[in-house]
């Protein structure tokens, strides 16, 4: 049940609504794997498998999405400040108040192994787009490659439960570290 959550979390994470793109085809996972993009920009998967299909995927969110996506995980580890500097301080000790990225890597060993595999095999298929475009990232994003698994399971968390479910009260949270409250700003 446990991965049901993250394939929500997922693929309301990973959503692709851009515009003016048209339709291209793309290189695939294995032979007979194709990502067609239609006029709106939404990647249309035709994969042999489920596994397979996570790949291409993968692909297709970098190829929209590259640099986004990189700065989000980057702030989903907690890490951001050190990336791109002192604004995302703030952001940083929530994410590391709340032990969001233990979480994440403790929630990515309990997913069944089934559901592991087509995880694996989206972050894969991030990390081959990545090295197959590297002019595609931004120099500053790419401290954050190669993607890791636990990154997607943190995003989720990060926007779910610290931005959309807790919102602004997250600034009240306290911790042992931080005896004050922190601001959201």
């Amino acid at each position: 049940m446990r991965h049901h959550l993250f394939l929500v979390i997922s693929a309301i994470c990973f959503a692709t609504f851009v515009g003016g793109q048209t339709p291209q085809p793309a290189v695939g996972y294995a032979a007979g794997n194709q990502i067609l993009w239609d006029s709106f920009g939404v990647p249309h998967i035709y994969a042999e498998n489920t596994t397979q299909m996570y790949y291409e995927f993968g692909w297709a969110q970098m190829h929209n999405h590259a640099n986004l996506i990189l700065q989000l995980y980057g702030q989903a580890r907690g890490r951001a400040s050190e990336y791109w500097g002192e604004k995302y301080l703030a952001s940083d000790k929530q994410v590391q108040l709340f032990r969001v990225p233990s979480i994440a890597a403790k929630e990515y060993g309990e997913q069944d192994p089934g559901f592991r595999g087509f995880l694996d095999a989206f972050i894969e298929g991030m990390n081959a787009y990545a090295r197959a475009h590297p002019d595609a990232i931004r120099e500053e994003n790419r401290p954050v490659l190669p993607v890791r698994a636990e990154d997607v399971i943190a995003h989720g968390i990060r926007v779910v439960f610290l931005r959309f479910v807790a919102g602004e009260k997250l600034g009240m949270a306290r911790g042992p570290e931080n005896p004050a409250p922190m601001p959201l700003r």
